[in-house]
């Protein structure tokens, strides 16, 4: 709820722990919902965001949802590559 008193998302929302944010019911409105359920778009959003620590969620993403093991040691930082590779990989699969 706002200082005005407004839902800014739904009860149902809010026990589902996804859903919209309306700040002011017309233009900026925030989405939430679970890492694992991000997809290639979803991460890249998140890589271009000012979020300081965003490389934290990106590593928590490949490291519990993806499948896939990376060796963080190695790695050359390219997170647009590692995510690009990823899904464009999961869809040679079907």
């Amino acid at each position: 709820m706002d200082v005005n008193g407004n839902l800014l998302i739904s009860v149902e929302d809010v026990e589902k722990g996804v859903g919209r944010l309306e700040w002011d019911g017309l233009y900026d409105t925030d989405s939430c919902f679970h890492l694992s359920d991000c997809d290639e778009q979803d991460l890249m959003i998140i890589l271009k965001s000012n979020e300081y620590n965003k490389e934290s969620f990106l590593i928590d993403f490949f490291d519990n949802f993806s499948g896939i093991v990376v060796d963080w040691e190695k790695f050359d930082g390219d997170f647009e590559k590692l995510i690009s590779d990823y899904f464009s990989k999961a869809q040679d699969c079907y």
